[in-house]
């Protein structure tokens, strides 16, 4: 254990923070080509309180068919309404 912390303190610079300003830290990253990376936002796309009709299962999880174009699914429950 004595050795990692011998080697990190000769190794890792110590840490200096400087006030600035908004300003000065974009003009730094411009000319580095730098660009930050937003956190996107959660989006709820659920709403399982709704007063809405639910329909029966009719297809069951059956997927065998005899024939093509028997049965078509599609979920479209990414529409907003």
């Amino acid at each position: 254990m004595q050795n990692t912390n011998l080697f990190l303190r000769q190794v890792a610079p110590k840490r200096t923070f400087v006030s600035t300003g908004p300003n000065k830290v974009a003009r730094r990253m411009n000319k580095m080509n730098l660009q930050a990376i937003a956190k996107k936002k959660f989006k709820v796309t659920t709403d399982s309180e709704h007063t809405k009709p639910i329909y029966e299962n009719v297809l069951n999880r059956d997927f065998v068919t005899t024939k093509i174009n028997q049965k078509w699914v599609g979920d479209i429950s990414y529409f907003e309404t």
